[in-house]
């Protein structure tokens, strides 16, 4: 987006939603023209019929506005396995920063991404083992992967548009008559139930996490977003259109009522039938994310524990009010023993059980004292959680604009709340006089620290 830098993460945003364009797929029949029907009965068998068709070409195109940061766009094409939950895509991200890759490939296998990192920078300090250029992802194995946060990842708006459909609401009407890359559609508008585009597909969801998510996904029963799909002579689905805003998720995340963000994704088919083969990267070139240290961290996929996810209850380490804005800050113990889950509840003094925003990562070290656990934009404020060292009894934060905000950490989790949308460049951890060590954000590099820690 305007003013930022590329971030590795900005392409992992990308791959998370992209596994369940599986949900696409429909019952077994060939192509044949759609029998008359109803606005709403037509849009709901068109999902069905598009996944007959099998293989096919897609285009994808990501538009977000509203946010922080300004507006920012991805685009991607690519061949799509529709019943086989496979996908092989190209993404140009110029448009969320000036020095974002162009072309960035991706490969989906079911409940697997892997990102081709060929000629792309990773964070300081980090680096593929030699030989290695993939980067695997297992969404079953990275609890944070399909945890419903206020902005969600993008593409996985997409990826739900289709089984969406099939729940499409009764006051579906026609727009009128349009060509899509040539080809005459029907233009409905409707509108979708949020849940069925956010819900993961069958096979995605880590195990540890499906209680939870499913309590997510319940609070967003009853919201729905609206939703345009263009509808050929074989009632299979050219376009589809849906737009969502941050608001929607308003039910998962009090803070995210004053948050303006719009996100509208646009699949577009063609070339319905095509033969469609696509494999995993080679082997020898390929690394499991959870086998280069930080780089899941710094993807924003999983903690440095990767199958760590919260167990027993979330008890309240500290609460208050600033600038109006009330806060609670939370902590659970983590299967995997040794890390430790932190969360921020905003807009309440009162804990409800799984907090809006939350992970799970390792215990923080003289030689990592500080962790940033999430930040995100809440009405006029910009909070910033996570962890540090037992010892440290005050953190200086510095935004990017050179604004300083101090903090007195509690049970070593420390919130801070910054002025409007300004953003985190560094954190230092201090006991008393005594500097503990600094962590710094990355995307940013005229904050970068050699000595310092990624936060």
């Amino acid at each position: 987006m305007e003013g930022r830098r590329w971030s590795p993460r900005m392409a992992a945003t990308l791959v998370l939603g992209i596994a369940p364009l599986t949900a696409c797929g429909g019952g077994g029949g060939g192509s044949h023209a759609a029998a008359p029907a109803a606005g709403p009965r037509l849009v709901q068998l068109a999902g069905a019929r598009t996944g007959r068709a099998r293989g096919a070409t897609m285009f994808l195109s990501v538009e977000a506005s509203g946010t922080p940061n300004g507006s920012g766009r991805v685009d991607g094409f690519g061949a799509v396995d529709l019943p086989g939950g496979r996908a092989d895509l190209t993404f140009d991200l110029s448009g969320l920063a000036p020095d974002a890759p162009r072309r960035l490939p991706v490969r989906v296998i079911g409940a697997k991404s892997y990102l081709d990192f060929t000629g792309q920078p990773l964070p300081s300090g980090i680096t593929l083992p030699a030989g290695k250029t993939w980067v695997s992802v297992d969404s079953t194995s990275a609890p944070t992967l399909d945890t419903l946060t206020p902005f969600g990842d993008v593409t996985t708006h997409p990826a739900r548009a289709m089984q969406a459909l099939r729940g499409v609401g009764a006051s579906v009407h026609s727009i009128g008559a349009e060509k899509i890359r040539g080809v005459a559609t029907t233009r409905y508008r409707g509108d979708v139930a949020l849940v069925d585009i956010v819900r993961p597909a069958p096979g995605t969801m880590p195990a540890a996490q499906q209680a939870t998510i499913r309590t997510q996904l319940a609070k967003l029963e009853g919201t729905r977003v609206p939703a345009d799909v263009w509808v050929d002579a074989d009632g299979r689905a050219r376009r589809v259109q849906v737009t969502i805003t941050a608001a929607d998720f308003t039910p998962v995340d009090p803070s995210a009522a004053g948050d303006h963000t719009i996100v509208t994704t646009t699949m577009e088919f063609s070339d319905f039938g095509r033969r469609v083969n696509i494999v995993p990267p080679p082997v020898d070139t390929t690394v499991s994310v959870n086998d280069v240290p930080h780089l899941g961290d710094a993807l924003g996929v999983n903690g440095s524990g990767a199958n760590a996810t919260p167990t027993g209850p979330w008890t309240t380490v500290q609460s208050g009010s600033t600038s109006g804005v009330d806060w609670v800050l939370l902590e659970a113990a983590a299967s995997d023993g040794t890390s430790v889950c932190i969360g921020l509840d905003v807009g309440t003094r009162v804990p409800s059980g799984q907090p809006g925003d939350f992970d799970c990562l390792d215990r923080n070290t003289a030689d990592d004292p500080i962790t940033v656990y999430g930040s995100n934009v809440t009405g006029s404020r910009t909070y910033v959680f996570g962890g540090t060292v037992p010892e440290a009894d005050r953190l200086t934060i510095t935004s990017k604009t050179g604004a300083r905000v101090d903090t007195v950490p509690h049970g070593g989790t420390f919130v801070a709340f910054l002025t409007g949308d300004d953003q985190v460049a560094h954190i230092e951890a201090f006991s008393g006089s005594r500097s503990l060590g600094t962590c710094v954000d990355t995307t940013d590099t005229t904050t970068a620290e050699s000595s310092a820690s990624v936060c």
